[in-house]
């Protein structure tokens, strides 16, 4: 579809979602005044005078944002408990209409990854209760819905490393699901017998993909790996392209905006705020949601042939942009082959206390004794996030994750109004 097209198509959807909103959201009864004349007209034109909404703004009153009734026709609602990486949790009921439009970007993945979705799928993730705990995880059907008896097969994050390298190889999944930084924890592990897993795809979610995380677990598992851009509150924001790197946004059930800080728009090539209003979710509607992520978008024809909005790349949170002494932010990126020729490291994570304070925390690789070289692990640092910083090393046996079993290799408490994190592992 044309972009002109694919614009007017999403008002129209905009349109019918906005008016119910209005009529039956209590939260919206004059929260979106801005786009109705005098004469209850969409004047989509003042869209961005319309304030964004962010995650305290419903943690406030969450039912408030909610109808009172939800139509029988989308019926049953379920609800998604989401923790995030602050551990705040928000309960977001889903109508089934959504959930439908939910399982057709799942559809689209698997036609363009060429995926056999009636094969199982291994899923490792965070899992409230001990349902999904080692030895055995939990199994029921139906991870695609064209394959509603196909299997899939759950594995808390809770785990370790080695436990589930164990049940992968019990369970022998043909595609597997988690955060990137676990399969490269696995990858990393498993080593030259990954291949023997077997596993076909690896799709990955919830956190910002690296390039090292891609090659090791290619190399290792013999897999290529296909991210997803989501969000619990919003769903699928965006797919891997099946012709490269970037990102194809599901813009048929989104509302996608790129946003600077005063709420104009990016131009593509620049980071700019992610602004997204999910389409179909009637039950709780979320006009122009700021999820506190920073992406980039990419302009011009995509080689894969498809015309929908793309995403250069997904920076992450705005607590993982580091912020310095001069003025100037930057989202890190230490060249990780540079960094693990200094510090026998299997997993890092960089934390920024202060402007000029920043701590490496790393877990040594098993067996290796070898001492960190401080003066070159200085100038790399220096060299790759700033000039005017000093570094400072943790050691730990395991770099704590976030609550919802999330992994910040970046993680920075500038400006951020957090507290100072806890280095005792």
């Amino acid at each position: 579809m044309p972009a002109d097209a694919l614009l007017r198509y999403q008002h129209g959807l905009l349109e019918r979602m906005l008016r119910h909103a209005r009529a039956d959201v209590p939260a919206y009864a004059t929260r979106l005044d801005a786009v109705f004349d005098g004469e209850n007209r969409f004047l989509v034109e003042r869209w961005r005078d319309l304030p964004l909404l962010n995650k305290t703004d419903i943690s406030r009153d969450n039912d408030s944002f909610q109808p009172p009734a939800i139509p029988p026709e989308l019926q049953p609602v379920i609800r998604n408990q989401t923790m995030g990486t602050t551990g705040t949790p928000l309960s977001i009921p889903r109508t089934r209409l959504s959930l439908v439009v939910a399982a057709c970007f799942v559809e689209r993945r698997s036609r363009w990854h060429d995926i056999d979705s009636s094969l199982p799928l291994g899923m490792i993730r965070f899992v409230s209760g001990t349902e999904a705990d080692f030895p055995e995880g939990s199994s029921q059907k139906g991870w695609s819905p064209a394959h509603p008896d196909a299997d899939i097969h759950t594995l808390s994050v809770r785990a370790s490393v080695e436990e589930q390298i164990d049940w992968l190889r019990r369970r022998q999944p043909a595609y597997l699901q988690l955060y990137p930084s676990v399969a490269a924890e696995i990858a990393a592990r498993i080593g030259e017998d990954g291949a023997a897993l077997g596993i076909r795809k690896i799709f990955t979610f919830g956190e910002t993909v690296s390039d090292d995380q891609r090659a090791i677990v290619k190399s290792a598992l013999g897999a290529d790996l296909i991210d997803t851009y989501s969000a619990s509150e919003v769903g699928t924001i965006a797919v891997q392209c099946p012709a490269s790197d970037t990102y194809h946004v599901m813009a048929e059930g989104n509302f996608l905006e790129l946003l600077d800080d005063a709420g104009a728009p990016v131009e593509p090539g620049n980071p700019a705020r992610v602004v997204v209003t999910p389409i179909y979710n009637t039950a709780m509607p979320l006009v122009r949601y700021d999820i506190g992520d920073f992406a980039e978008a990419i302009e011009g024809p995509c080689p894969c042939g498809l015309t929908l909005p793309r995403l250069r790349r997904i920076m992450g949170r705005s607590r993982q942009m580091f912020r310095f002494a001069d003025g100037s932010v930057r989202w890190p990126n230490v060249h990780t082959g540079d960094l693990t020729a200094i510090v026998p490291l299997r997993e890092f994570q960089f934390v920024q206390h202060s402007a000029t304070d920043i701590e490496l925390r790393f877990e040594r690789i098993a067996g290796n004794a070898d001492v960190v070289d401080r003066d070159a692990l200085s100038d790399l640092v220096r060299r790759d996030l700033h000039p005017g910083v000093s570094i400072r090393v943790s050691e730990l046996e395991t770099i704590p994750r976030a609550p919802g079993g999330k992994f910040e290799r970046y993680l920075s408490h500038v400006g951020a109004g957090l507290p100072a994190p806890d280095s005792s592992g």
